[in-house]
């Protein structure tokens, strides 16, 4: 893991509808080591499990909140599916 990764605590997937978010989603979880991941779509804004180490969630419509997502968290990585 390198010093970027560690910096990263959680990965949202965001995006257009039908661009792709469940296969990226898909991808992440089943090629990346993970500690914890949402069963559903899951907003940024509600509260997760603890885990030690990377939470891979999805939900495309925090679009909306783009601005909110990047000051929610310091720790957070977004991916944008157009």
């Amino acid at each position: 893991m390198t010093s970027a990764q560690e910096n990263i605590d959680r990965i949202h997937i965001v995006g257009c509808h039908r661009s792709g978010t469940t296969l990226m989603f898909e991808l992440l979880v089943t090629c990346f080591e993970h500690a914890g991941r949402c069963v559903h779509e899951k907003t940024i804004f509600n509260p997760i499990e603890p885990v030690d180490g990377l939470y891979i969630g999805k939900k495309p419509s925090d679009i909306t909140h783009l601005q909110q997502l990047f000051e929610h968290d310091d720790r957070l990585a977004v991916i944008y599916m157009q």
